[in-house]
């Protein structure tokens, strides 16, 4: 049987989740650190870390968002015919900000900030996010937000060329071919 595209983008969400639960104990660990703790092997199974053996971290939720982001795109142009405004993957943004006990500093449209995604309660579990997921402004507080000077497109966008990674979370590591 032949994958259809739906069943491979299924399958990179949940390979990716799978991946970054059992990867989330030994991230940002240096390699003597993770000998230190798992033997030369590394992990063997679920491990606890910051989380729960098992937990997903902010990558998966972010990735999930990014997603219903572009599902919501494909079908704002599918029933407009016009090509998708940029404000669909900011707002699917603001909503995983939400998650993480942030709100933008801007006023929105509280039909802007419900989804599917919304409601899953773990997905509404502050997961650690850093900088390559939060944009930030110079002078940025200690929880930062999205400020409404921030360029559309970064915001957008939710990559920081300071991470050294830009991680799941970008739009175009989403495209299944």
């Amino acid at each position: 049987m032949t994958p259809t595209l739906k069943s491979r983008f299924r399958g990179c969400l949940l390979a990716g989740a799978a991946g970054d639960a059992l990867g989330s104990p030994v991230e940002f660990m240096p390699l003597q650190g993770i000998v230190d703790r798992f033997g030369p092997g590394g992990p063997e199974d679920l491990a606890d870390g910051i989380f729960p053996a098992g937990s997903f971290t902010d990558d998966t939720q972010m990735t999930l968002f990014v997603a219903e982001g572009l599902i919501r795109s494909i079908n704002q142009q599918q029933n407009r015919g016009a090509d998708p405004d940029i404000n669909v993957m900011l707002h699917a943004h603001w909503r995983w900000l939400t998650t993480q006990g942030e709100r933008p500093d801007t006023d929105t449209d509280p039909e802007w900030m419900r989804s599917w995604l919304t409601d899953v309660p773990g997905l509404n579990e502050c997961r650690a996010p850093g900088n390559s997921c939060l944009p930030w402004a110079p002078g940025a507080s200690a929880h930062p937000r999205i400020p409404s000077t921030t360029p559309r497109a970064v915001a957008a966008l939710c990559v920081s060329r300071r991470s050294g990674s830009p991680g799941p979370m970008t739009p175009s590591n989403s495209a299944v071919r």
